[in-house]
């Protein structure tokens, strides 16, 4: 993310307190608030709760987000360096090409299954105008999404400091910042791939959706300078994952 967790810390408990707020309308003027709109009194006191529940669970993660952000900042990171701008367009000149030829696999796969899933059921007996206008909409939104994952990757690659701090729990690179060490997420792996010039450092780690655990590659250029502490860095979380898997 390239936000401050903070902020999405204060957007959250910003919505579980007007959610609250609803609750105690709700109940300190139960008759009138039914009078007023009826039984969508009981349903929207019960989505408040919700509501109300789940943003005190994103808080808190985001706060944990940012207490590892802040820390790697500070002092509790395992190494840090900083990538000139030119070793930045080096490193995005190989991995560019990389991040769009998976966001456009991915574009291939939503349009073929939008297409192919409404024609065989068209030719089942369904109704192919409803079916196009389904396809039409799912291929859509791939569109959509493709358009923003290439207009973030680019936000990605675009140079900021190019800075770069890694630790245990979380990397901060060129501004953006990836944890791991909250419910729900690990890290996967970290590798060095010191083949090319500059080196290239690839820090794997997923997180939980409602779709199945969702993976996220971080790169970042590591300067000749930096190799060094960047090998131990590197060995040190392979270390850490081995056991975490193991233990």
């Amino acid at each position: 993310m390239l936000s401050d967790p903070l902020r999405a810390v204060r957007i959250a408990v910003a919505v579980g307190l007007a959610a609250m707020a609803w609750v105690a309308i709700y109940a300190l003027f139960n008759e009138r608030l039914r009078a007023a709109i009826g039984d969508a009194a009981h349903a929207s006191a019960f989505l408040a709760g919700a509501v109300a529940i789940a943003s005190m669970v994103v808080a808190s993660m985001f706060r944990r987000l940012a207490r590892i952000r802040a820390a790697l900042l500070a002092d509790a990171a395992l190494a840090r360096w900083r990538a000139s701008p030119a070793e930045w367009r080096d490193v995005e000149r190989v991995v560019g090409p990389e991040v769009a030829a998976d966001h456009r696999v991915t574009l291939g796969l939503i349009v073929f299954f939008a297409v192919l899933i409404p024609v065989v059921m068209a030719l089942l007996g369904g109704d192919a105008r409803v079916l196009a206008a389904i396809a039409a909409g799912i291929v859509a939104l791939g569109l959509l999404g493709y358009a923003l994952g290439r207009r973030h990757a680019k936000n990605q690659f675009r140079y900021r400091d190019g800075a770069v701090a890694l630790g245990r729990d979380g990397l901060v690179v060129n501004g953006a910042f990836h944890g791991w060490a909250v419910f729900g997420s690990r890290l996967v792996d970290a590798v060095l791939d010191e083949t090319r010039t500059p080196a290239i450092l690839r820090v794997t780690y997923v997180y939980r959706s409602r779709a199945g655990d969702q993976s996220v590659v971080a790169r970042a250029p590591v300067p000749k300078a930096a190799l060094a502490q960047a090998r131990a860095a590197v060995a040190a979380l392979r270390g850490h994952t081995l056991s975490s898997e193991t233990g």
